[in-house]
């Protein structure tokens, strides 16, 4: 079986290659490859995310990110809207942070390939959002 996780974080540069489940290796691009591509978004600039983010009540921008803190009637509501939620990010190939204590929810965007903000994160905290 490969490096742990904790293994990977401790070092100073990650290694080109992620792991399966089932521990065995595969190649990840880098970030210029992915611009080469045109897989990887840009940056928006602040003007771009305040306009879009009027359009998103429950999310604010907090530095590089944005974020959203929700509340439910209760933990099994929250662990529901954050499974759904899951699924979304898994569809979209982008995850957010989460945070979850009892029926309080605090979700985090960024694109961290990036840098900062993208249309990935804005897009995504919409298809969140519809879900709430």
């Amino acid at each position: 079986m490969g490096p742990t996780r904790a293994a990977n974080a401790s070092r100073s540069t990650p290694e080109p290659y992620g792991l399966r489940t089932d521990g065995q290796k595969f190649a990840t691009p880098t970030a210029p490859a992915l611009w080469q591509a045109g897989r990887m978004s840009r940056l928006l600039d602040g003007e771009e995310i305040a306009r879009q983010l009027q359009e998103l009540p429950d999310w604010k921008q907090d530095g590089d990110q944005i974020v959203a803190d929700l509340e439910f009637d209760d933990f099994g509501a929250a662990m529901v809207f954050v499974n759904r939620t899951a699924e979304q990010a898994e569809e979209a190939n982008h995850h957010p942070d989460i945070d979850i204590r009892w029926n309080k929810v605090h979700l985090a965007l960024t694109s961290h390939d990036a840098g900062g903000l993208t249309q990935q994160d804005i897009e995504l905290a919409h298809r969140i959002s519809e879900g709430t």
